[in-house]
């Protein structure tokens, strides 16, 4: 099986493996860049980091199945 990967402009990656492309994204979001602990809930974080993914995945006209978490936290007394 030939496989082929694109990685177009919205950051997603591409896998062409027969009919079906996998399309796969995965944005980081940072604290104080995208959102600020302080003022965001831990529930607000979380939405906004699967809507910034998933929007990603739109724009390539991919339909999400599966959701994969990365998560940063800063070390204790930051």
């Amino acid at each position: 099986m030939t496989q082929d990967c694109l990685i177009p402009l919205c950051g997603c990656l591409v896998v062409l493996a027969g009919d079906s492309p996998i399309v796969a994204t995965q944005a980081l979001l940072v604290d104080d860049v995208q959102f600020r602990r302080t003022t965001s809930s831990p529930l607000d974080i979380g939405h906004m980091t699967i809507a910034v993914n998933f929007s990603d995945l739109a724009t390539m006209g991919a339909v999400p199945v599966a959701l994969f978490v990365r998560l940063l936290l800063p070390r204790r007394g930051r």
